[in-house]
C-alpha cells in the first residue's frame, strides 16, 4: 500500500462486487485491479497504458486445495542456481529494508555501487563522477551476468 501511495495510487476497500465477493479497487499509472477485500487475490484488471487497452476478469472462484503437481518444474526446464545474482539481490533486498527502516529513500544500484551502500567519487578536476577499481570490477560482472561481453 505504501507503493501505491508513494506513486499516487489509490485504495477504494469494498469497491465492488464480483463473483458474489467484495472486492478493494486499486489504481496506479493506468492499471486497476480489484482483488478480494483484505486478500492479494486479483479477480479483475483493467490496463490502458500507451494506447493498449486490457481487462481481464475472473470467471470463477474454485475453492480447495491445489494438487501438488501444479508446482512441478516443467519438464525441459533447466533450473540453475546463480550463487552470484543470488548474493547480489540478498543485499539490495537488505539494503532497501534498512533505507525504509531509518525512513530514507532506498539506494538504487545502479550509479551508486553494486549494493546502493557505495557511492561514487567526483572527480573535481573533470566535474564527472568515477567509480573505484572495485565499483568497476562489480559493474563489469554484473554486464556479464545480463548479457554484456567477457573481457
Amino acid at each position: 500500500m505504501n507503493t501505491v501511495n508513494g506513486m499516487e495510487g489509490e485504495t477504494t476497500k469494498n469497491d465492488t462486487k464480483i463473483l458474489g465477493y467484495m472486492c478493494d479497487k486499486t489504481s496506479m499509472m493506468g492499471v486497476t485491479v480489484y482483488t478480494i477485500s483484505g486478500t492479494p487475490v486479483p479477480l479483475k484488471l483493467e490496463s490502458d497504458m500507451m494506447g493498449m487497452k486490457m481487462t481481464e476478469t475472473a470467471t470463477r472462484v474454485k475453492k480447495g486445495n491445489v494438487s501438488s503437481s501444479k508446482f512441478d518444474i516443467p519438464s525441459g526446464i533447466n533450473i540453475q542456481h546463480d550463487v552470484q545474482a543470488d548474493q547480489m539481490a540478498k543485499m539490495q533486498a537488505k539494503n532497501i529494508i534498512q533505507s525504509l527502516l531509518s525512513v530514507e529513500m532506498p539506494a538504487m544500484p545502479m550509479g551508486q555501487g553494486q549494493y546502493g551502500d557505495e557511492r561514487p567519487e567526483r572527480n573535481q578536476d573533470e566535474g564527472q563522477e568515477s567509480m573505484s577499481p572495485e565499483q568497476m570490477e562489480q559493474m563489469k560482472q554484473m554486464m556479464q551476468m545480463f548479457g554484456g561481453q567477457k573481457e
